[in-house]
């Protein structure tokens, strides 16, 4: 009788090994992963993180120092983020995912953006959102200030923005050479802003009504966009 071979085990405890006994080269030396088991299943995890590494993604089997990115799956934020702090850890948290974000990157083949809808309901259990956070506090956003004036593009609120010029009490006082219309805009910029009201709408449509039924009758005119709504 032939003896049987004993099967090989493989190493899952060591990053980018797959099922099979072969390591997989990580292409993301920035990005390790965990998938927390819970509510996912231990032959999900394993599908999912062999997956992962064929991606080339590291993919941790215990959570460790080097873990970025935790993905969850069926796990509130509020459960995830107590099963994080159960963990223990003085180093910074990694991000505390949804599997959306997991399946986006397998999709994309490479790590994609955090959003807020990657996030373990970050804004129905905060009310924040780090996202918009960021956002709020890039640069461009700030240039978004000093753009609601008549032909100001992003490449000049941009430069704008490099020079100090944040909002429109600083573009008035700048001395910056503006154009006619954006003279008339900074100058107008209250009343423009203005909201129209329903009855000055009504009116507006009752003058466009007539212009156009004198020139192409039966046609019809309607309100759009607040005022439709």
């Amino acid at each position: 009788m032939v003896p049987l071979k004993r099967r090989k085990l493989s190493d899952t405890g060591k990053s980018g090994t797959n099922t099979s006994g072969g390591t997989e080269p990580s292409k993301f030396p920035r990005v390790v992963l965990f998938l927390l088991e819970r509510k996912m299943g231990a032959s999900r995890r394993a599908f999912l993180s062999q997956l992962a590494r064929k991606k080339g993604f590291q993919v941790e089997e215990l959570l460790s120092e080097k873990v970025t990115h935790v993905v969850c799956e069926n796990v509130s934020g509020e459960d995830g983020r107590a099963w994080l702090r159960s963990q223990g850890g003085s180093r910074p948290p990694p991000h505390l995912l949804d599997v959306s974000w997991f399946t986006d990157s397998m999709r994309a083949g490479r790590p994609v953006e955090v959003l807020d809808r990657h996030q373990l309901q970050e804004i129905l259990e905060t009310g924040t959102s780090t996202e918009v956070e960021s956002t709020k506090g890039s640069e461009r956003f700030k240039a978004l200030k000093v753009r609601p004036l008549t032909s100001i593009g992003a490449k000049t609120a941009d430069r704008w923005i490099r020079e100090g010029i944040h909002d429109l009490h600083q573009l008035r006082a700048s001395g910056q050479v503006l154009n006619r219309a954006q003279r008339a805009g900074l100058q107008h910029y209250a009343d423009i802003n203005q909201p129209v009201t329903r009855a000055e709408a009504d009116a507006i449509e009752a003058i466009v009504e007539k212009a156009v039924s004198s020139v192409l009758r039966g046609a019809q005119i309607v309100l759009t966009g607040g005022f439709r709504r």
